[in-house]
C-alpha cells in the first residue's frame, strides 16, 4: 500500500463547477485510511432546476491477520436541489392538443398540488449520514463470511 492523493477540478460551458479529492493513507502494514469528497455546483438551462452537492466519505480498514479485515465507514451527503416546475413555453397562452382542443398551459405542467413556488430559492435540501462497520473473514479459498452493521 502506498500514499496517494488525487484532486480534480471540472468546469464546463454549461455552468458546472465540480471539485473532487481522493486520498489514500497507509498507517503501517495493517491499517489504511481513505477519504474522498466532492463539491458540485451546477446551473441548468431550465428555470429553477439548479443543484448543489457536497459529499464526503471516510473509510478505515484494519487487517489484523491474513483473511480478516475490519472496516469502519462514515459517509455524509448534502444535496440542494431546485425542484423544476415544468418547461415554460414562449408565446401563446394555450397549446393546441389534438384530443382536448385548446388547453391552458397550467393544466399541462404536472405541478404537485402541495407545491407552492415562491421563487428561485425554493429548493429542497437532502442530508444523509451513514455509519457502517464490516467484519470480513475469509474461510477457505472461495468463501468469505461478512458481518455488517449500518446506521443511517
Amino acid at each position: 500500500p502506498r500514499r496517494r492523493t488525487a484532486i480534480a477540478q471540472s468546469v464546463s460551458t454549461e455552468n458546472l463547477f465540480r471539485t473532487t479529492i481522493d486520498h489514500n493513507q497507509p498507517m503501517g502494514a495493517k491499517l489504511g485510511l481513505r477519504f474522498n469528497g466532492v463539491y458540485q455546483d451546477r446551473e441548468s438551462w431550465r428555470d429553477y432546476a439548479d443543484n448543489r452537492q457536497i459529499a464526503g466519505n471516510l473509510v478505515g480498514t484494519f487487517r489484523p491477520r491474513p483473511g480478516t479485515s475490519l472496516t469502519l465507514m462514515a459517509d455524509f451527503t448534502e444535496a440542494e436541489i431546485q425542484v423544476p416546475i415544468g418547461i415554460p413555453a414562449v408565446g401563446n397562452d394555450h397549446l393546441n392538443v389534438n384530443l382536448r382542443g385548446n388547453v391552458p398551459l397550467h393544466e399541462l405542467y404536472g405541478v404537485p398540488l402541495s407545491f407552492n413556488p415562491r421563487g428561485p430559492d425554493d429548493g429542497q435540501v437532502n442530508r444523509t449520514t451513514i455509519l457502517a462497520a464490516f467484519l470480513d473473514q475469509k474461510v477457505g479459498r472461495d468463501l468469505n463470511f461478512r458481518i455488517s452493521l449500518f446506521n443511517q
